[in-house]
């Protein structure tokens, strides 16, 4: 039942993002390392997150939001034209990575696409990396996004098992 919620969730922000104009969609989450969403309210977003999965506490060190505690060398766009592309990157000495990001959405159609690439930074150490890219809608009346993990699309509060999302 949950992968029908993923993939009506998922369905769900396909048909938005495709009545969306490219220049809609921009890096407008500027609290995250990588984070894409329609400059409207109540959209779909998007975001990249990523940790070393070298030990047991890998999940306690996930990077996502802009945090100065997760020490990293440097962070930041090298190229950026506010409309339709960005380049990123992003290095994390704990996790042995030199992350590169580049968003590019078409002017002529509806699309984005994400590179991701990396890189150890040091090449004598193993860098076990896991990257999750997530999707979800923002929800600013209720103050938080609402994963499509949870199983509402529809913006209503979903079966706390995540097994209901209603009639499709």
């Amino acid at each position: 039942m949950k992968v029908l919620a993923w993939l009506a969730a998922l369905a769900a922000l396909m048909m938005v993002s495709t009545t969306a104009k490219a220049n809609e969609w921009g890096t407008l989450r500027p609290n995250l390392y990588f984070g894409p969403r329609l400059a409207v309210p109540e959209s779909p977003l998007t975001g990249l997150a990523w940790f070393s999965n070298g030990n047991y506490q890998a999940l306690d060190k996930l990077r996502h939001a802009c945090d100065q505690h997760h020490a990293l060398s440097g962070y930041g766009y090298t190229a950026h034209n506010a409309r339709d592309y960005a380049k990123q990157s992003i290095r994390d000495p704990e996790s042995n990575l030199d992350l590169h990001l580049e968003w590019v959405a078409a002017t002529d159609t509806n699309d984005w696409t994400l590179r991701v690439s990396g890189t150890p930074l040091d090449s004598t150490k193993p860098s076990p990396v896991s990257l999750l890219f997530y999707s979800g809608f923002d929800r600013p009346a209720h103050g938080t996004p609402h994963a499509l993990a949870a199983g509402a699309i529809d913006g209503s509060p979903s079966d706390p098992e995540g097994l209901d999302v209603g009639p499709l």
